[in-house]
């Protein structure tokens, strides 16, 4: 049985309406394209452009993509869906953004009980699972895989009553009587045969930073990662061409991520690709991808210049053995000289990714493999942390890895086998301290300091416990945000003349470093503007442990459940209902249930805000429980 009826007013003639929503990550395609606006979901945009290619839909059918900032309060967020009152509301669920569509999921259901909610993306994987933890409260279909042959599918059963859910593959669903019903696998549809993405609503919506695939699949199968699940498919040449000339001939796309696995799966793909872009860039467009660099015969690089701007590597570690593990052994080690050799004089900006958390490598290890980068004139590293996602091997197989883990989205990794909880904690921080000086390793300053005696490895391995006050104020950077302000520059060249105490010579070259590094990034931010974080689904206190900082926790009275508030020094690992004074305020329940009221505890943590807002709340409030903090907490302006 489906789990919503078919449409009465689609019956009657009119168009079933549909709005596709995602929350979009700006911080992520900064790492990728500095100074680029942040880029929206590609796959919303691949479903509109196929429904629109089908002749039973394209006049029956409205569709609207809408991608909005990651720190969008939820009433706006949900107010957004019920200004359109869609007939099928479609999420993108990535990992930054999936607990942020639960929450928003369940509003909807409560207020549009009609609208059919339907989960996709990446972070629908193992279907019957993800369906059965959310319940049929929050949605009523989950498609897993690749999306456009289910959705459009789904919607000829909403329109027509038919084909039913149980004949629809690749879903999980409820039932009428709530029972989750789980489809067979779908086969991944043929991308060759898949229609023009770029239509010219496409174009037109898809804002500065725009992403577009040539391929799906991945040849590599490691362990961390689940692209490589799916068999390595091309887009139909012509279709490539043609997408790639309408984006590139826009003057509103500033930026072009390519977001195949690799551009270089095979190197015809990729010289084929810079021809096109180098025949149809008709302005200023930036265009960014990622590459394996795997073949022997890496000539093939010089034909990418005057195409791509930017090349990015997923290393993961420089460790020969991990890389070997982890199923990456087309890039061993020894390779590293001759191929940074074959890259670096044709793309000198070649940004490479590092992992920490895998298993068996710590701290040190990290450290050796951002030198032996940096030592080979490698300038912007960005660095992330393990997530054991559901389908991978790391996922399926924690046990063996010795893996501690979020159970749900985003699935982050606390300890490894080798790696301890305070290990993980270490690196963190020092991967945060090599994210503020990531304008200062930028200028290709490494090697020469190196030379005259200062390593800024050492210097960002310093940062975390020489300067407790740098690391509290880095607490909210976003991962790979360039942008510092004077005070947080300030407390790094202290922490400096800490660090080349007894040498002028060391000390002078340390303040220059920095001084031309944070010369172009540094500014005071707006006061105007304060630091917020939208809230995640909130859980239980036993799994949100934390190293130290002082707190207060009471019972939040509302009708329908056993909730509680907390405020405490807020963290960066992880997000919070809003942010005042540094103290970061969150909701939970107790139990595994979460009950109902979500809606009226939304409402006493805004109020709950605004009241610490007008109180110019710190810090400070939380030493010894204050009870001018906890009387704020404790008042109920329904009262």
């Amino acid at each position: 049985m489906s789990p919503v009826s078919s449409r009465s007013r689609a019956a009657a003639g009119s168009k079933l309406t549909v709005l596709l929503l995602s929350e979009i990550n700006e911080t992520r395609q900064a790492s990728l394209a500095p100074g680029a606006t942040a880029a929206k979901a590609l796959g919303a945009f691949c479903l509109r452009a196929y429904v629109q290619a089908q002749p039973d839909l394209r006049d029956r059918v409205d569709i609207e993509v809408r991608s909005v900032p990651r720190d969008i309060p939820m009433n706006r967020l949900l107010g957004l869906v019920l200004e359109q009152h869609p007939d099928v509301l479609g999420l993108t669920c990535q990992v930054w953004n999936h607990e942020d569509h639960a929450r928003l999921s369940a509003l909807v259901r409560a207020a549009l009980p009609h609208t059919m909610v339907v989960h996709g993306g990446p972070m629908v994987v193992r279907r019957r699972r993800y369906v059965e933890r959310l319940g049929a409260a929050i949605l009523h279909v989950a498609v897993e895989g690749y999306g456009e042959e289910t959705f459009a599918d789904l919607l000829r059963s909403r329109l027509d009553g038919a084909p039913r859910h149980e004949e629809i593959p690749g879903i999980a669903y409820f039932n009428e009587e709530g029972e989750p019903q789980v489809t067979v696998d779908r086969t991944d549809p043929d991308l060759a045969s898949m229609p023009s993405v770029i239509t010219a609503e496409n174009l037109e919506t898809l804002g500065s930073y725009a992403l577009y695939e040539t391929t799906r699949g991945c040849p590599y199968s490691c362990k961390f990662c689940n692209w490589g699940t799916h068999r390595i498919q091309y887009r139909d040449r012509s279709v490539i061409e043609r997408d790639l000339a309408a984006l590139l001939g826009h003057p509103g796309v500033e930026t072009l991520w390519i977001v195949d696995s690799a551009i270089d799966i095979r190197r015809s793909h990729a010289r084929f690709l810079a021809d096109v872009i180098r025949r149809h860039r008709r302005h200023s467009v930036r265009v960014v991808g990622y590459v394996f660099l795997k073949a022997r015969d890496l000539s093939f690089v010089q034909d990418l210049v005057g195409a791509f701007d930017t090349l990015q590597l997923g290393l993961q570690t420089a460790d020969p053995q991990s890389l070997g593990d982890l199923g990456r052994g087309g890039l061993q080690v020894e390779r590293f000289d001759a191929m940074f050799d074959a890259v670096l004089p044709h793309f000198p900006g070649l940004r490479v990714d590092l992992m920490y958390g895998l298993p068996g490598l710590r701290l040190a290890d990290l450290q050796a493999s951002v030198r032996a980068l940096l030592q080979r004139s490698i300038r912007f590293l960005n660095i992330f942390r393990l997530v054991s996602i559901p389908g991978t091997e790391m996922g399926e197989r924690r046990e063996d890895y010795g893996i501690l883990a979020e159970d749900w989205a985003p699935y982050e990794v606390y300890s490894a086998a080798g790696v301890s909880t305070d290990e993980m904690f270490r690196m963190l921080r020092f991967k945060e301290a090599m994210d503020v000086l990531r304008p200062v390793l930028a200028t290709g300053c490494y090697a020469d300091a190196l030379r005259e005696g200062v390593d800024l490895v050492d210097f960002a391995s310093y940062l975390p416990t020489a300067s407790p006050a740098l690391m509290e104020a880095i607490s909210f950077q976003d991962e790979h945000d360039a942008v510092l302000s004077p005070s947080t520059v300030r407390l790094v060249q202290e922490a400096a003349e800490r660090f080349t105490a007894g040498s002028k010579r060391r000390r002078d070259l340390l303040g220059r470093l920095l001084r031309e590094g944070y010369a172009s990034v540094s500014r005071e931010p707006d006061p105007a503007q304060p630091t917020t974080h939208a809230p995640t689904a909130a859980r239980s206190p036993r799994q949100r442990s934390r190293r130290a900082p002082a707190a207060i926790t009471l019972p939040l009275r509302v009708d329908g459940g056993s909730w509680w508030v907390r405020a405490e020094r807020a963290s960066r690992s992880k997000r919070y209902f809003g942010v005042v004074g540094n103290v970061g305020l969150y909701y939970g329940w107790d139990g595994e249930t979460r009950p109902s009221g979500e809606e009226l505890v939304q409402q006493r943590m805004a109020e709950l805000l605004a009241r610490f807002r007008t109180a110019q709340v710190s810090t400070a409030d939380l030493t010894g429980g204050s009870g001018r903090l906890r009387a704020l907490m404790q008042e109920d302006p329904a009262e």
